[in-house]
């Protein structure tokens, strides 16, 4: 089984999200309230973080490169 490969505005939910990032899910919503990153808020009320958002976040902390042929 290959592992999944996400599209450029795919929104990920927090158990993608956070371990993408290296932080727990509490932190990931904790960011998203202070406006660290960008999240989508469902009409159900859950928040779905955008794959450009994650990797905008990459590159501030580590200096990882983005670009739109970049995979995750």
């Amino acid at each position: 089984m290959e592992p999944k490969t996400y599209k450029k505005d795919e929104l990920l939910p927090p158990r993608v999200a956070a371990p993408m990032l290296g932080i727990s899910r509490k932190t990931l919503w904790l960011w998203a309230k202070k406006g660290k990153i960008r999240a989508v808020r469902t009409p159900s009320g859950r928040f779905l973080y955008p794959l450009s958002e994650v990797k905008k976040v990459l590159n501030a902390m580590y200096g990882f490169p983005v670009s739109p042929y970049d995979r995750l």
